[in-house]
């Protein structure tokens, strides 16, 4: 066990997307995670990241299956309809399987992610619940081709990224707050009932603070809620667009 992380976590790897995805169809494939990116399926490039990772001792695979991630993860389950449906598939794996206390969700579509990239994440993250932010800054640096949603705060302006650190045993509450801002998401009073209305007018206004909507999400989850903020902007440089397909996903090849 490597000595940096006597706590390993267990990865959960969403990835969905079926042949109705526009990248799939763009790309011909049966799901967004074959999609090929330098020469390998788009999820590879995430379960070869995470088999190099120190902090990750075991990999769920919630997705199709394919001969090229074989040997890249530890359990292979099929996926939900819904992305959602995906989430409690995996994370209710993670619980079956048991033997760590922490789950690393994780998207399938993160070309550029590295191990190195996902040991400081996890390094960082000592909450009960963690998410990384990026700041414009990085992100724009690190990928100038990518066209990203930034959220103005007091702090400056940030991405969110792919992943989401979680204690196991949060995993029942995590999906019934997920449920809730699912089921809120298009409705602004259902929203603020949710938030507030003072922290959503401050989102509005970009004057937003991170600690509090830290301290907002933990009361609402009954557990901690931590922002990572991290100059890593592969945890977010997502593959979502064909367009994204020529050009700059040369470099995927040579992260």
């Amino acid at each position: 066990m490597h000595s940096s992380f006597p706590n390993k976590v267990t990865a959960v790897v969403l990835a969905g997307g079926g042949p109705d995805d526009p990248l799939a169809q763009a790309a011909g494939v049966s799901a967004k995670a074959l999609v090929p990116v330098a020469g390998r399926p788009l999820a590879a490039h995430v379960l070869t990241a995470l088999r190099d990772s120190d902090a990750v001792a075991r990999t769920i695979l919630v997705g199709p299956e394919s001969p090229a991630f074989e040997g890249l993860s530890d359990v292979t389950i099929q996926g939900g309809r819904l992305f959602s449906d995906s989430v409690a598939l995996g994370l209710g794996a993670a619980l079956a399987l048991g033997g760590h206390s922490r789950i690393l969700l994780c998207t399938a579509d993160l070309p550029w992610l590295t191990g190195a990239a996902i040991d400081r994440f996890v390094a960082a993250g000592g909450a009960d619940l963690n998410y990384p932010v990026i700041p414009a800054e990085a992100a724009m640096a690190a990928f100038p081709e990518q066209k990203r949603t930034f959220v103005k705060l007091r702090q400056g302006r940030f991405t969110g990224g792919n992943l989401a650190l979680l204690n196991a045993r949060i995993v029942p509450d995590v999906l019934l707050l997920a449920d809730r801002f699912f089921r809120a998401r298009k409705n602004p009073l259902a929203l603020s009932a949710l938030f507030g209305i003072e922290t959503v007018l401050a989102l509005l206004r970009g004057r937003a603070d991170i600690t509090r909507l830290e301290e907002r999400l933990s009361a609402l989850l009954g557990a901690s809620v931590q922002a990572v903020i991290t100059p890593d902007a592969s945890l977010g440089a997502d593959l979502d667009r064909p367009d994204q397909l020529t050009g700059a996903l040369a470099s995927a090849s040579g992260k």
